[in-house]
């Protein structure tokens, strides 16, 4: 996944150069962009399925082997490494200013959110965490637990973001809807709604001292979440 997120990098650096002819509209432009952005939520939802992913190998009853096996805990790790470093932190790559401003004067940041949020509701879905915690409990293979995973992105969307620009503003705010919503979810396990619950107190206490920050734009934020 790092590799052809690497190779799209180099698409979207010369996406301008590579399509404009002479003399031609910005129109085409504003389209392969749309189909670049594509690609790229294909990428981070492919990563997505490992978190939590149980592999699956068909086997007759006389052969070695078990058909079902948690993915490694260690290959959930290094996606989730992948989603923090190409999806949470800002990915102003997707909308450099010089190639938006060609052909668009509102929405871009809007279709870059989109996807953050869509992958953090994946995520963070009653189905996908119930069937962590069963898995977890129930098949072979050391995974992911689902406490590991709320710490993780706890870890990643705020802790690490002393000072977050506007994307992030955007994401920890929608990843506090997603706690507080699930807890309203009548078929998330209780043993998911217990821990969310403790998660949401220490976010609370962490947002009250990030209040204290002198940059008014951070206190506004805090204050809302």
């Amino acid at each position: 996944s790092n590799y052809a997120l690497l190779n799209l990098k180099i698409v979207g650096q010369n996406l301008k150069a590579w399509t404009l002819e002479d003399a031609s509209t910005y129109n085409d432009l504003e389209e392969l962009h749309g189909e670049f952005l594509e690609v790229y939520r294909r990428y981070i939802y492919h990563v997505l399925t490992i978190v939590g992913g149980v592999n699956e190998t068909r086997l007759n009853n006389n052969q070695p082997g078990t058909p079902y096996v948690n993915v490694l805990k260690e290959r959930q790790l290094a996606a989730l490494d992948f989603l923090n470093q190409s999806l949470w932190k800002p990915q102003d790559w997707l909308i450099e200013r010089a190639l938006v401003s060609t052909f668009a004067s509102s929405g871009a940041l809007e279709k870059v959110t989109d996807i953050q949020q869509g992958a953090l509701k994946r995520i963070l879905s009653v189905k996908k965490l119930n069937q962590m915690l069963s898995s977890q409990q129930t098949l072979a293979g050391a995974g992911l637990s689902v406490a590991a995973l709320i710490d993780r992105l706890v870890l990643d969307i705020f802790i690490e973001l002393s000072a977050p620009e506007l994307s992030s503003r955007e994401l920890q705010k929608n990843m506090i809807i997603q706690l507080l919503s699930l807890n309203e979810e009548k078929d998330l396990q209780p043993e998911i709604k217990g821990y969310i619950y403790q998660i949401t107190q220490d976010l609370a206490a962490y947002l009250k001292k990030a209040q204290r920050t002198s940059d008014p734009i951070l206190k506004a934020h805090y204050n809302y979440c």
